[in-house]
């Protein structure tokens, strides 16, 4: 268990890659970094059955299910922030975008082919971004405090990848579901 004060510094650590990282570095630079995870969370899930993707280690956990619907939710709110945010628009942010829920019908299969879908977004944000986006506007996250586009951009990596190792911690689970 983490103490608040680890967890702090955890952030301010974070924050700082986030800022250094993004500094001298454009949209296509920092692409592969961000969809790298993405592939990654990807190919997991093509392995992954439906009785897999159901189960919970414990009761106040999350399945993979849940966890690719949060990814795909979460996907779509940044790349609303990232692109009204290089593009000047703070004032059409979504501060409350649609959110897809799950359901008994929905499917592990289907979320893969949403993620693949947002993805390819992913990718077509290339085209519509500035190619020297206005870093002097910035959107709050709730823990690294104030971010521009390009640290909210690469900010998807890393949300990505912690959410990756969660799935992967899930199918380390004692009692996960065999093929």
């Amino acid at each position: 268990m983490t103490t608040d004060s680890e967890q702090s510094e955890e952030f301010t650590r974070l924050r700082k890659y986030l800022v250094s990282q993004t500094k001298h570095r454009d949209w296509w630079e920092l692409f592969p970094r961000v969809i790298g995870p993405r592939i990654e969370l990807l190919d997991k899930l093509r392995n992954t059955s439906q009785a897999q993707a159901l189960w919970k280690p414990a009761a106040n956990e999350w399945t993979i299910l849940e966890t690719s619907q949060h990814l795909l939710n979460s996907s779509f709110e940044v790349r609303n922030v990232v692109e009204k945010l290089a593009n000047g628009k703070l004032n059409q942010i979504d501060k409350q975008p649609n959110q897809d829920t799950l359901n008994d019908e929905t499917t592990i299969f289907d979320l893969r082919k949403k993620l693949t879908m947002d993805a390819i977004k992913w990718a077509g944000m290339l085209d519509i971004l500035p190619l020297i986006p206005d870093d002097k506007n910035t959107w709050p996250h709730m823990s690294f405090g104030k971010l521009t586009s390009r640290e909210w951009f690469l900010f998807q990596r890393l949300h990505d990848r912690d959410h990756l190792n969660q799935i992967d911690k899930i199918c380390a689970s004692f009692g996960f579901p065999g093929d």
